[in-house]
């Protein structure tokens, strides 16, 4: 089983990563910023703390004081009152005397430990400290995290929310990212009806827009033009023309093949779009195609709505995640082992993506293995790799899998 004129996965995967650009750098505002790659590092503007502080609720004490408290002889010490989170303390703790602290709130002069409110006693303005306690106890010195200039957060990383929350910590309210690449989608065919339509005869509801449109959203990439349009030429290539003149990736769906309604290459040639690739020996998605308009990025994909998901995870997702500065690993969908719980079989040379429901490292194929069958692909949370040339795999054989980001795992 050998189908020599087709690229395999791997080769399509090289080409796609070859003509992703590193997308320019921007400033946004941190609620477009998670899952999105630091185009700058982060460094301390300040020392971290800004200031010596209580790590704990409890007493402010000096630590030779307590040096011989036990629980039958405790020290007992006199409060000299209470500072708060957010506020400055003139208040000087000298020997014999203590201070109730918040947490956060600034050591007093004199102090050099805290005790936690838990192991004290208290009546009236005595506290009863049943333990010594080291020095710097419970203290958040200054500077102790880092030093002002220090880096944080370097360039290149993922970011959080807890680089989020650092940033904010800081007096940021913006960090630099590269810019997400604008997405036009464009789906095609005379059966294709919008959701909310009345079905028709002849005529289907639309599922592949709301699915890869949400896959986007989901990812973080803005949609900025989205059109349905007819098997008509004129109106493909008029459609095609106003989404290159808008958005930096078009994703175009349906009219991949060699049917005799399939307009999309034509057009995509005649408006000057160079292919790069077309067909791939895989399962689902087979007829995708890849090429460029000047530095705008261009996928047809098939027209099925389970393909469609499938390549846009595999290729599309893998592209723009590699524009954002995500390396190529950590570009595609995680790569795990698991042990298969049902025997698969194929016919079918190419490398087959199979829909599967892992959990525990346990793997269950998912029956409907059908480019058209979407209650498969709704129940799945990844993908089983059925290699290439490769007949059957029998149960409780290790598989490679690819975990869908959005699911239950």
């Amino acid at each position: 089983m050998k189908n020599n004129e087709l690229l395999n996965f791997n080769e399509a995967i090289k080409i796609i990563d070859e003509n992703s650009v590193l997308n320019k750098p921007v400033a946004l505002p941190f609620e477009k910023c998670a899952g999105l790659i630091l185009a700058e590092s982060i460094t301390a503007s300040g020392d971290i703390p800004a200031f010596t502080n209580s790590a704990m609720d409890g007493f402010a004490v000096i630590s030779d004081d307590l040096i011989n408290a036990t629980k039958t002889d405790p020290a007992n010490l006199e409060v000299i009152g209470t500072i708060a989170a957010g506020t400055q303390s003139t208040k000087i703790v000298s020997c014999g005397k203590c201070a109730a602290i918040m947490t956060g709130a600034p050591m007093p002069q004199g102090a050099d430990a805290v005790v936690k409110v838990e192991d004290t006693a208290r009546a009236g303005n005595i506290v009863k400290f049943f333990s010594p306690i080291p020095m710097g106890e419970n203290v958040r010195f200054k500077g102790e995290e880092s030093k002002k200039g220090d880096s944080l957060v370097k360039k290149d990383t993922v970011i959080t929310p807890g680089v989020i929350g650092l940033a904010s910590f800081l007096g940021m309210s913006k960090l630099n990212v590269f810019e997400p690449s604008k997405i036009a989608i464009i789906i095609t065919g005379d059966e294709v009806l919008p959701p909310g339509s009345q079905l028709q005869p002849g005529k289907i509801i639309d599922a592949t827009g709301p699915a890869l449109k949400s896959a986007l959203i989901s990812d973080n990439f803005p949609v900025v033009f989205f059109e349905y349009v007819k098997d008509n030429p004129a109106d493909i290539e008029k459609v095609i023309k106003t989404a290159i003149s808008k958005a930096d990736v078009i994703i175009i769906t349906g009219g991949a093949s060699m049917g005799e309604y399939d307009f999309i290459q034509n057009c995509l040639t005649k408006i000057g779009a160079k292919k790069i690739f077309w067909k791939v020996a895989v399962k689902p998605g087979k007829p995708t195609w890849f090429g460029k308009l000047d530095n705008k990025i261009i996928f047809n994909l098939p027209g099925n709505p389970v393909s469609v998901i499938v390549t846009y995870y595999l290729y599309v997702r893998f592209l723009l995640r590699r524009q954002l500065g995500y390396n190529s690993d950590a570009a595609g969908l995680k790569n795990i082992m698991a042990k298969l719980k049902k025997t698969l079989t194929k016919t079918d040379a190419r490398l087959e993506f199979v829909r599967g429901i892992v959990y525990n490292n346990i793997v269950t194929p998912i029956q409907q293995r059908g480019s058209a069958m979407l209650s498969g692909m709704a129940n799945a949370n990844c993908l089983i790799k059925f290699p290439q040339n490769c007949e059957k795999i029998s149960a409780g054989e290790n598989v490679e899998i690819l975990i869908l980001p959005i699911g239950s795992y």
